[in-house]
């Protein structure tokens, strides 16, 4: 019986590996098939820190609310250097499903160590001397990393497109220092926590807006006068 048995494991851990490997090398697995426009895309993360928000992370602490975001913009420049999929995030993606689900890291990797269609810190296209913004805003506990393909595809048509992380309501985030902020469960009656939620994502827009306006004034910026103040378009999934 144990003979059967170690035969039974063994086969059944063989079938896994295949699995695993044939969904790796899948379509599937495949999701950024290249870019729809005439521009390559750059991308660069930013953290930003709102001062005027004081709030309590997962374990109670006061800390000023901490906002994480990815500019993707249009770039003259193709090569095969580009950015992986859920960036830094992937070492805490790992973390948490291994500890909620006890799914080992060799399997995480296969469904999320691949590279996207954009390029960190890569020049602006020369093609104009300005480009149209969208800001988009993830559902609830999702990420903007869950978007990619989407948001690659609409730089590479010329915009500069903003995505924005909510501490505690995008699914998982982390700030420059390292600091891990897990969606916070609804409480009391839905509909008055999701108006409470849709105001703090206003907010969060409000001052991303702002931060880019910095960015189009700090001479020493990678998006120096990029920006078109004037045509700003914001872009969701709810």
């Amino acid at each position: 019986m144990k003979f059967l048995k170690f035969i039974l494991i063994f086969i059944g851990v063989i079938f896994a590996l295949a699995f695993c490997v044939i969904l790796h090398f899948s379509p599937f697995l495949n999701p950024f098939p290249g870019l729809a426009g005439q521009y390559g895309v750059g991308s660069q993360n930013f953290c930003w820190i709102d001062s005027d928000v004081i709030e309590k992370d997962n374990n109670d602490a006061e800390h000023f609310r901490s906002i994480s975001v990815k500019i993707m913009y249009p770039s003259d420049t193709k090569n095969p250097d580009k950015c992986s999929y859920m960036d830094d995030k992937i070492i805490l993606v790992k973390k948490q499903l291994y500890s909620q689900y006890h799914i080992p890291y060799f399997i995480s990797d296969l469904f999320f160590s691949f590279s996207t269609d954009s390029m960190q810190y890569s020049g602006f296209s020369t093609k104009k001397q300005e480009y149209p913004i969208v800001i988009f805003s993830p559902a609830y506990a999702f990420v903007k990393e869950n978007y990619t393909a989407l948001l690659e595809n609409i730089a590479s048509l010329g915009y500069i497109v903003v995505s924005i992380d909510h501490p505690y309501i995008s699914g998982l985030t982390q700030d420059d220092q390292d600091r891990i902020f897990i969606v916070k469960e609804r409480e009391g009656e839905i509909i008055r926590a999701q108006e409470k939620e849709i105001k703090t994502i206003n907010n969060d827009i409000k001052f991303v807006i702002q931060q880019i306006k910095h960015l189009n004034n700090d001479i020493t910026s990678n998006f120096y006068k990029k920006f078109d103040l004037d045509r700003i378009a914001l872009m969701g999934h709810k």
